[in-house]
């Protein structure tokens, strides 16, 4: 029986299936504790929390997923109970290439934005930060 609440889900309530992570053991062992399940998002003792108001990445919906006295089966575990840490590594092991896209589609939006902002000044003034002076520069 699993009761709690795991934040920042990417894209609860569009995905069909959750992998969770809980304790299934005395803790302390190494994370020899924690076992991966999936939760099916049809669980009448799962529910979700409002989207989140994110800055970026707006394409995918975030929100908590509320446990509450949410039964999970034993097929549901993914791969081996008490081996839940292996399993969280290796997917994030696989999702680092993800992870690099996103940050250089940040960094491109970021870079194209500010230098579409620069094109829009008629006059730009950017002050030193010694404050002993400024840079002008007019637009051509």
């Amino acid at each position: 029986m699993h009761n709690g609440e795991k934040s920042w889900i990417s894209n609860a309530g569009e995905s069909s299936f959750y992998t969770v992570m809980a304790v299934t053991g005395p803790r302390g062992q190494s994370g020899r504790d924690i076992t991966a399940f999936a939760a099916e998002h049809g669980y009448p003792e799962l529910s979700l929390g409002a989207k989140e108001r994110k800055l970026g990445i707006k394409g995918s919906p975030t929100r908590e997923l509320i446990f509450d006295d949410c039964r999970i089966s034993a097929d549901r575990i993914v791969g081996q109970k008490g081996h839940g840490l292996e399993v969280a590594l290796h997917t994030h092991g696989h999702a680092r290439i993800t992870i690099a896209t996103q940050a250089v589609g940040v960094a491109h939006g970021t870079s194209d934005y500010a230098i579409g902002l620069v094109k829009e000044r008629s006059n730009l003034v950017i002050e030193s930060p010694s404050s002993k002076g400024s840079i002008s520069c007019s637009q051509t």
